[in-house]
């Protein structure tokens, strides 16, 4: 894999991470401004051009498999 593609799967693997953290803050504080915009943030990176530019991923399916686990892990 060249280093490009390597740095866009960074960039994404962090995203998903920060974005189940925030869901997780959220989930558990919903009134929480700061979680809600911290969670708005990451959903505009999945919807954005440059989320598009560095991958094939369909953002808005992989934030919905994100919201699915972690609802399930909340719940737990």
């Amino acid at each position: 894999m060249d280093p490009y593609h390597e740095l866009a799967n960074a960039v994404i693997m962090q995203a998903v991470k920060d974005y189940r953290t925030a869901l997780k803050h959220y989930f558990l504080r919903p009134q929480r401004k700061e979680y809600q915009q911290d969670v708005a943030e990451l959903e505009r990176f999945f919807t954005s051009e440059w989320f598009q530019a560095l991958t094939d991923l369909d953002g808005p399916s992989l934030m919905s498999r994100v919201r699915s686990m972690v609802r399930m892990e909340v719940s737990a």
